[in-house]
């Protein structure tokens, strides 16, 4: 099963299209994104990450040491697509539901685990995040439940927690005698997320290159790698580790995803929507194609087709930031101010440094909402955040000082 999450990319009209990432686990991945010179838009849909974050107080020890690997513990067989999950169908989504209110009471470790499991596949991230904390308190030295946690913090950008539970990790698998090559691999792809997201992408790319060395068919982190070079401008480049997945024999639909957002670069947008719809004819529920493919329209003044293309993704995953982004501002131009800001109040409330609910939250507050001192903070906020991009930041700039000379 195979769950998505978001990265972003600039196109030729400046408007944000996430073009990957593969969640490992409970759903969570990488979030790497990357920008042309183009002017950023008044609206800007997509989530950011880009900037290093404060870390926890463990979170240099991890970064300076990370744990040793030998080469016979990665080169064993993983069986990596079972750590993917693709998001539940609607059908599925209710009973899933149902198991969760069956074990709502449960105090076994066990139980706690696989609740909190179907509670981040539900999009519910707190619900889960409180599971695995409680099954963690009943067994702590449980890697399968310190994972699932590091990757919750992997989603939600929280690096000093991220590194903190990589501590967790580290020093459980330490004291171990034989290291289980799932939970090492599944430790390194979440090591390297880490790494991106604070800003140290050659450490992650040394991680990413060497797991493929062991295991040439570990498609996420060819998918991770190409994604650094595109957030560099280095298009070539991406394109050519993508190429090289495919060749070993790998159809995914994060690979026409990404294929698809080196098109856009490129200016290429018909080659762009025919990658987004070979990603989505793949893999009906890969919502981050869904939400490509309405940027696109929306780009296009085709807010039709971008909300049926959005209320999918979102029906697919209700936690995904990148749709509900650009759901509010396919609200707000067809005139829904309300339900535009109950949106991005909504990705704030889950999300809090989501710089581009927050700059869209402000735009509408200037122009649609008549509080021009609301405005003014979240633009204000938007420029202090080290999650903004310089594009969204340079914007919210203008809007500041447009807003000062006025109030």
């Amino acid at each position: 099963m195979r769950n998505i999450t978001p990265r972003k990319y600039i196109d030729a009209n400046g408007l944000w299209v996430i073009a990957w990432s593969i969640a490992l686990a409970s759903g969570v991945g990488l979030v790497a994104p990357g920008c042309t010179s183009r002017k950023a838009p008044v609206e800007t849909a997509g989530v950011v990450g880009e900037s290093p974050v404060s870390q926890g107080n463990n979170a240099a020890r991890i970064a300076d040491q990370p744990l040793t690997l030998e080469a016979d513990v990665q080169s064993s067989p993983v069986d990596w697509p079972s750590l993917f999950k693709r998001p539940p169908m609607p059908e599925e989504r209710s009973a899933l539901e149902k198991k969760v209110g069956r074990w709502s009471d449960s105090k076994s470790a066990a139980d706690l685990l696989t609740r909190g499991r179907m509670e981040l596949a539900l999009g519910k991230i707190r619900d889960g995040e409180g599971s695995l904390r409680e099954s963690l308190r009943l067994q702590p030295v449980n890697e399968e439940a310190w994972l699932e946690l590091a990757g919750v913090y992997a989603r939600t950008r929280e690096t000093g927690k991220l590194f903190e539970v990589l501590g967790e990790i580290n020093e459980i698998v330490a004291g171990k005698p034989e290291v289980n090559p799932t939970v090492m691999l599944r430790y390194r792809f979440l090591l390297a997320n880490g790494y991106f997201m604070t800003g140290r992408g050659v450490d992650a790319r040394n991680i990413l290159s060497d797991m493929i060395s062991r295991n040439s068919d570990f498609t996420p982190a060819y998918i991770a790698l190409a994604d650094s070079y595109l957030r560099e401008g280095k298009d070539s480049i991406a394109e050519f580790v993508v190429k090289r997945a495919i060749d070993r024999g790998k159809d995914d639909p994060a690979l026409e995803n990404l294929l698809g957002a080196i098109a856009l670069g490129r200016k290429d947008r018909k080659g762009a929507e025919s990658h987004f719809g070979r990603a989505i004819e793949m893999a009906p529920t890969f919502g981050q194609a869904l939400v490509n493919r309405a940027n696109l329209s929306i780009s296009e003044n085709d807010l039709t087709a971008a909300e049926e293309d959005l209320n999918r993704a979102i029906a697919i995953d209700p936690a995904n930031t990148d749709a509900l982004v650009s759901r509010g501002i396919v609200l707000r131009r067809t005139g829904r101010a309300d339900l535009a800001r109950a949106t991005f109040e909504r990705v704030l409330e889950t999300d809090p440094v989501n710089a581009p609910a927050r700059f869209n939250l402000g735009v509408l507050n200037a122009l649609d909402l008549n509080r021009p001192d609301v405005a003014l903070r979240l633009f204000e906020e938007v420029v202090s955040m080290n999650q903004a991009s310089p594009a969204i930041r340079a914007r919210a700039e203008s809007y500041i000082a447009d807003l000062r000379s006025l109030l």
